[in-house]
Formats: C-alpha cells, sequence, structure tokens
C-alpha cells in the first residue's frame, strides 16, 4: 500500500483495510467472551455434579448410621459384661450358649 499513489483509490482501500481489523477485534472479542461463558458453564456443570456426589455420599452416610443404629440395639450389654470375667476356652461356648 505504501507503493500506491495518494487518491480515492488508497483511501478506499485504507478504509476498508480499517474496517476489517476493526471487525477482526470485535470477533476477537466475541470469541473470547464466548471462552469464558463456556468455561464458566462448565464450572457449574462439575459443582452440580459433585453436590450430587455429596449428596449420594451423605445419604449412604445416613443409611450406615441407620444400620449400625439397629446393630448396636441388637447388643446384649448383660452378655457382654459376663464376658469380662470368662477365660478364652469358654468363650465360645458362651457365644454359642445363647
Amino acid at each position: 500500500m505504501s507503493k500506491m499513489r495518494d487518491g480515492p483509490g488508497k483511501n478506499a482501500l485504507k478504509q476498508r483495510a480499517m474496517k476489517v481489523l476493526q471487525q477482526r477485534k470485535m470477533y476477537e472479542g466475541q470469541r473470547d467472551q464466548l471462552q469464558s461463558s463456556s468455561w464458566s458453564m462448565e464450572q457449574a456443570a462439575m459443582t452440580t455434579e459433585n453436590l450430587r456426589n455429596v449428596m449420594t455420599t451423605v445419604d449412604a452416610m445416613k443409611s450406615a448410621n441407620k444400620e449400625m443404629r439397629k446393630q448396636y440395639g441388637k447388643v446384649d450389654i448383660n452378655k457382654i459384661e459376663r464376658l469380662q470375667g470368662i477365660s478364652p476356652l469358654s468363650f465360645a461356648a458362651f457365644w454359642t450358649d445363647g
């Protein structure tokens, strides 16, 4: 363009080049904004997935806690107290005795 003579043709070409550069800058800005939005959406999806995993874990822990409470309810404290005075040899007989 520097070898062109000054005149309306050169000015029109400069204006066209400036317009193309402005469009390019606008498109790059839009691309960056879309990438940022896409990243934010991916983060939101990961957060949602993590929350679901946490909820599943909490549900499993609640279920396990409930089951443990059931099992501890079946423990006979009197039997345990009597065990403290029993020798290891008679231990098996004690538990099968009921």
